[in-house]
């Protein structure tokens, strides 16, 4: 006896109902940390010695990865004054930011 090949397809795609319930590519990515709850966890991770520094990597991600409508905007502004707009943001976060370091003579 033969079975018809139909029946005997093994089909490699997920199947729709497993589709339905995966999580969400950002749920699941370090992506994810980066949101604001999510990053603030992080910050909590910086040790006392460096907590000064806080406020400088809130800074650096306000402007390398803005929030639009709720969202991570991860879309880089590659015409001259966007490029100049991120040199300065990025000069200017790293000056304001490295100021709460004491410097010993």
């Amino acid at each position: 006896m033969t079975s018809s090949p139909s029946s005997t397809f093994v089909s490699s795609s997920p199947s729709a109902h497993a589709k339905k319930t995966a999580p969400k590519p950002l749920d699941t990515s370090r992506l994810s940390q980066w949101r604001q709850e999510g990053f603030e966890a992080i910050l909590e991770e910086i040790s006392l010695g460096f907590s000064c520094l806080k406020e400088l990597a809130r800074t650096l991600r306000e402007v390398l990865f803005p929030l639009r409508d709720g969202k991570i905007w991860t879309w880089t502004d590659m015409s001259p004054e966007g490029t100049d707009n991120l040199y300065d943001d990025m000069m200017g976060a790293f000056k304001d930011g490295l100021d709460c370091i004491p410097v010993s003579a």
